[in-house]
């Protein structure tokens, strides 16, 4: 869920949950939704042992864009 955009300073905070500490936390953009190109931010956030909910935080958002998280392997 997006808990916070701040739209002057172009960041958005991202929270993620539940996680695991076995997995790392991106988040992906794209400016067409239609399109397969997504880019990943690589901010890489490893999650908790006792599975509980990550902040990302995405700085430079720009005006246009499409946001994901995803998860993947260390």
């Amino acid at each position: 869920r997006i808990d916070d955009w701040m739209i002057y300073t172009q960041t958005m905070r991202l929270v993620v949950g539940p996680t695991t500490n076995s997995r790392v936390y991106d988040v992906w953009v794209s400016t067409n939704l239609m399109g397969a190109a997504w880019s990943p931010r690589n901010l890489n956030v490893s999650g908790m042992a006792g599975g509980g909910p990550i902040e990302l935080v995405v700085t430079n958002t720009g005006e246009n864009g499409f946001y994901r998280t995803g998860v993947k392997l260390p």
